[in-house]
């Protein structure tokens, strides 16, 4: 009977995985679009290339330059953005189906157990909604903060190099690598890393947990347990790693193959090139 139990139960956890992987899926490719437009909006360098398209007769030579200078820079911040957002909302949303999940199939297997006291509570739709919309605090508000920093990384790293600077594929990875150690490691304004957690959690929330409900509270606990340890911190970094590791692979598949050879044997082309590609394709 218990080798019945055990095995019905590792059948459900299975079963639990799988969906909590199909459901994750299907929620990140349904905020993708949702993604897009709010990047196109923090980061709008259609309406500045526009303009230039429209009056570059009428523009003046140095006015020129700084409106280049800025889509050199708000280029590679948005396709660098681009990459964290889909990053941090897969794995936040991973994490959170399979907290509510791990929750509701434990008290199902403590309901069905001859020892359980039946004081475990199913969670309530209205706890695990309130708890799942956390991420629409990301999407909302944080990712104004994650733009800023990647902004100000950016800014940092490539500011001072010239437009018509050669660039190769091993100086743009290594201008991605820099910038990401910055985002991640350095904030803005006090040095310190950046918290996952706080990019989901509301500030409030922080505030007010001793007035939250016995479930959402326990929940919430759990998250914020779990984002701010430093084994989650690595399964971030790993994930992040893997995504720009696509982006890697795109511009050399699609976009320096295009380039002339240097010297060296190595494809390269113009900073400029770069920033124009990144406005188009991400």
């Amino acid at each position: 009977q218990k080798r019945r139990r055990a095995h019905l139960n590792h059948a459900r956890m299975r079963y639990h995985f799988e969906k909590t992987k199909e459901r994750a899926r299907s929620t990140l490719l349904y905020n993708l679009p949702k993604l897009h437009s709010s990047l196109q909006e923090l980061m709008n360098l259609e309406a500045l290339s526009t303009h230039l398209k429209k009056n570059k007769k009428s523009i003046k030579h140095d006015k020129k330059i700084q409106m280049w200078e800025i889509i050199k820079n708000i280029s590679l911040s948005r396709a660098i953005v681009s990459i964290y957002c889909v990053t941090l909302t897969h794995i936040f949303l991973n994490l959170q189906l399979n907290i509510v999940g791990r929750y509701s199939i434990n008290n199902f297997i403590n309901s069905k157990s001859s020892s359980s006291k039946g004081d475990s509570a199913n969670l309530s739709a209205e706890v695990q909604e309130e708890f799942l919309s956390f991420l629409l605090y990301f999407q909302e508000t944080s990712i104004n903060d994650l733009c800023n920093r990647v902004e100000h990384a950016v800014t940092n790293t490539i500011g001072q190099v010239p437009l018509d600077s050669i660039v190769t594929p091993n100086i743009v990875h290594s201008w991605v690598d820099d910038i990401c150690n910055y985002v991640e490691d350095e904030s803005i304004e006090n040095n310190e890393k950046m918290s996952l957690s706080k990019f989901i959690i509301k500030p409030m929330f922080y505030d007010s947990k001793e007035k939250m409900s016995g479930q959402l509270k326990l929940l919430v606990n759990e998250l914020i347990d779990i984002l701010e340890s430093e084994e989650f911190w690595k399964v971030f970094k790993e994930t992040r790693a893997l995504a720009f590791s696509v982006l890697r692979k795109h511009i050399n598949e699609k976009f320096f193959a295009k380039g002339s050879t240097s010297t060296s044997g190595e494809k390269s082309m113009r900073i400029v090139n770069l920033s124009t590609y990144f406005t188009k394709e991400l």
